[in-house]
């Protein structure tokens, strides 16, 4: 990973305000005034962004991709550990626990995990939620209840302290859960929750983002009536989640729902509503891939994805009551709200579906648990589930490879790029004349967040120039690199 788009300005701290500070030659107190202009003009998200501004000022990018590599494979760890429970380790579920990643496209892996401004906001919060959930449900047991109380009320406040969507999921998930516990008569610590609305309160009624709000780009879309936003935004949301451009985490719900389906078919009292939700589920997958190939299906594929959509929810539902899974129904539902949220919202991006997959993968290991423990206990449909499984391996490693190979090749060009403008840095330092810096465009732009060569971008430049410490009178230009 490198720096990309705002990256920069965060972290010379000149996004949307200047606090007279020279590239990467700040203090603490230089941070606080600057995020304190972006808690009052901007938004509430600040306390990722100190996290980030911090890690990148002590250690540059070495520090930050050293944490951002770690909280990654927490997260992925947590969702193992929280489908696995007091059990023994199983390698099998390790293993599908890592072929999840790979259903993770690289158009939701480039806007919100590999860009350290987008992940800082999107991933890395789910780090501390997850850990609280682990602690609630006593896979992580902490015998010292004023422990566990500090620990819950910290873990959820820093969560729900990111973003809204986050906040908005932690919130109703502690919601839910509460109302689970009361039904069930067991006392549920309320200090998760306590801390969960103090920093959802904290981020959501941030005067800045009420002065983005009023912001005149965005008053004809505040202007619309709630029924129009949702009108506006609801097929864009669920298209960003299952549309053509997340064709693998597509086939990974397909197949949620199938083995699913599969699992539950002989003991479901009502066989034709299983048969009917597997027939529904086989419709959408085949409508994108045609229309990823054609294009030219939009009605046709809107209704069926709607359908489809609405079928799998329908199911995971009826999965979780049927096997008494509060846990799964709790975190999907929050999950869904995240979503939810984005219909009040002006702008969408693949970034806010990064949230979502990760609840979706918990649910998807946790049905892959259940079927391990069916196939190799009860010896069901063992040979479907490893036929299934070895496909699927190879569509998700096939996946994880792809991506990985096209953030290296784009090493090579990045990487003579950050030496191109620190040497040029250090020569204007020492009273060079220099006007003109020859960097080169990536191999691949769709490996990268956004380039200031790429259109409508060049505004990146200013940025990039903070943080080298060049002068904005000096001209970058963009040419293509050959070996």
């Amino acid at each position: 990973m490198w720096f990309y788009h705002d990256d920069y300005g965060y972290i010379s701290l000149h996004y949307g305000h200047n606090v007279d500070t020279v590239g990467m030659n700040y203090n603490l107190e230089d941070i606080f005034e600057y995020l304190k202009w972006h808690y009052l003009n901007w938004g509430g998200r600040v306390l990722f962004f100190f996290f980030q501004i911090v890690l990148v000022r002590v250690g540059g990018l070495t520090l930050i991709r050293l944490v951002q590599s770690i909280i990654i494979t927490g997260i992925m760890y947590e969702i193992y550990l929280m489908i696995r429970g007091k059990k023994q380790d199983s390698i099998l579920l390790a293993v599908i626990t890592i072929m999840l990643w790979g259903t993770f496209s690289i158009y939701i892996l480039r806007d919100g995990v590999y860009w350290f401004t987008a992940s800082v906001l999107y991933t890395w919060p789910l780090l501390f939620f997850f850990a609280g959930i682990l602690i609630i449900r006593d896979i992580i047991t902490i015998k010292n209840v004023i422990l566990k109380n500090l620990l819950l009320f910290f873990l959820f406040f820093v969560a729900s302290f990111s973003q809204e969507q986050i906040a908005v999921m932690v919130v109703v998930y502690c919601l839910i859960s509460s109302i689970f516990y009361f039904l069930k008569k067991i006392k549920m610590p309320l200090s998760g929750f306590i801390g969960a609305l103090a920093g959802s309160l904290i981020e959501i009624l941030a005067p800045g983002n009420f002065v983005r709000a009023g912001n005149a780009d965005n008053a004809s879309f505040y202007a619309l009536s709630l029924f129009e936003k949702v009108k506006y935004n609801a097929i864009r949301i669920i298209n960003m989640n299952v549309g053509r451009l997340n064709l693998l985490f597509v086939l990974s719900l397909f197949l949620l729902v199938f083995m699913g389906c599969l699992l539950i078919l002989k003991e479901f009292d009502n066989q034709k509503k299983v048969v009917l939700i597997l027939i529904i589920n086989f419709s959408y997958p085949f409508i994108i891939i045609y229309d990823h190939i054609w294009e030219s299906m939009d009605i046709i594929f809107y209704a069926v994805m709607a359908i489809w959509v609405l079928n799998g929810v329908i199911f995971i539902i009826k999965y979780s009551l049927y096997y008494k899974e509060e846990f799964l129904l709790t975190i999907f539902f929050a999950g869904l709200c995240s979503q939810a949220v984005l219909i009040i919202s002006p702008t969408l991006s693949h970034r806010s579906v990064t949230i979502f997959q990760f609840i979706i993968c918990i649910i998807a290991l946790s049905i892959s648990d259940r079927l391990i423990k069916s196939i190799f206990i009860l010896q069901r449909k063992k040979n479907v589930f490893l036929s299934v499984l070895i496909i699927f391996a190879v569509l998700c490693f096939g996946n994880i490879l792809g991506i990985w190979t096209g953030y290296f090749k784009n090493n090579t060009i990045n990487r003579k790029n950050d030496i191109v403008l620190r040497d040029a840095s250090e020569q204007i330092k020492q009273g060079e004349a220099i006007e003109q810096i020859l960097c080169y465009k990536l191999y691949s732009d769709i490996y990268a967040n956004d380039m200031p060569y790429n259109q409508n971008k060049s505004y990146i430049l200013y940025w990039i120039k903070d943080y080298y410490e060049i002068p904005q009178n000096v001209t970058i230009v963009f040419d293509e690199y050959s070996d």
